[in-house]
């Protein structure tokens, strides 16, 4: 798609990826995102890094895992 579309990813499931686009929350498959998905960003909070630890995310694994790609 020329010129992409940044999109904020607001969860996901089994089925694909949810995002708001065109003043909507949107699904995304996991299919159109192995063709269209090129990069993606995560921003983790100071408050979120200091904690280590939120609702089951292990901060540091969670690093390691995104260095990995």
């Amino acid at each position: 798609i020329k010129g992409g579309h940044a999109v904020p990813i607001l969860g996901y499931d089994s089925r694909g990826l949810y995002c708001v686009t065109w003043g909507a929350v949107q699904k995304m498959t996991w299919d159109w995102w192995s063709v269209y998905g090129d990069e993606a960003w995560v921003i983790l909070s100071e408050e979120f890094q200091e904690a280590g630890k939120i609702e089951g995310i292990d901060v540091a694994m969670l690093k390691a895992d995104l260095a990995s790609f």
